[in-house]
């Protein structure tokens, strides 16, 4: 891709709605992690990430943000249960199954400060009057 045909990226949150065009979902999937991404499993918050996962289940992750250029998803960032505290976190460029980046949060972590400014919403679903959205999508940290 040249600089003159180059597709703009944006950025989609989970709790503000996905295009539902946005690859998400590969089924099971060996992983490959980056330097930076087997550093940071060394050197997070909540202490060392040990037994990073060798695969994804992407159907049993949950989607937590999505970025596209164009029709193409470029970023998918997933949550999976890690133990009975923490949720490992995991930034991947999927079609070549890349872990960027990892950290662990705690599954009680609700996310209140969410920053919808950062984010673009997707043209595929309805906003209300009240500018509120009306997404299909359930909130990443919900519990049943």
């Amino acid at each position: 891709m040249t600089w003159y045909d180059k597709q703009t990226r944006k950025l989609y949150h989970a709790d503000l709605g996905i295009p539902q065009n946005a690859q998400t979902q590969h089924g099971q999937m060996l992983l490959d992690y980056s330097p930076h991404a087997l550093d940071a499993a060394l050197d997070d918050r909540y202490g060392n990430i040990v037994n990073l996962p060798k695969s994804l289940d992407t159907s049993k992750a949950q989607v937590i943000e999505v970025e596209m250029e164009g029709a193409k998803t470029t970023k998918v960032v997933y949550r999976i249960p890690y133990n009975e505290e923490y949720d490992l976190v995991m930034v991947l460029v999927p079609d070549r199954r890349f872990v960027k980046t990892v950290w662990l949060n705690k599954n009680s972590d609700l996310h209140n400060t969410l920053d919808a400014s950062k984010y673009d919403i997707p043209e595929d679903i309805d906003v209300t009057k009240d500018n509120e959205i009306a997404a299909s999508v359930q909130p990443y940290f919900s519990k049943p």
